[in-house]
């Protein structure tokens, strides 16, 4: 069984059997990974990168797959969600988590252009 942050990864490789997955699957699998007993199946996974500068960016990553059995149009389709996990993350990437929380706290509205 994949470990959690390559769960997503095996779901599509497993529906696609795209030997580009099967690579990037076994290159995820060679990384070290965290004792057991952190691993959990959790909704949001904690993700850490240091930039080539040495700055350290703190993001949760999370994953939506698509589709039902027999729905051939939506059954690949996968979006993965980084979001800033503290204030210096969201400053790196323009933007604070407190606008970021209104924005999510607020609700869309419908137009003739969509939502917004």
């Amino acid at each position: 069984m994949a470990r959690p942050p390559a769960r997503p990864v095996a779901h599509q490789l497993a529906a696609t059997g795209d030997p580009v997955l099967q690579e990037l699957l076994d290159e995820l699998q060679r990384y070290p990974a965290p004792p057991a007993e952190v691993l959990t199946a959790a909704p949001v996974v904690p993700i850490r990168l240091r930039t080539p500068g040495g700055r350290e960016l703190a993001f949760v990553s999370t994953t939506t797959l698509f589709g039902t059995p027999g729905d051939v149009t939506v059954s690949e389709l996968a979006i993965e969600a980084f979001l800033p996990a503290d204030e210096p993350t969201a400053r790196a990437l323009g933007a604070s988590r407190s606008r970021q929380a209104r924005r999510l706290r607020s609700k869309p509205t419908v137009s003739s252009r969509g939502i917004a």
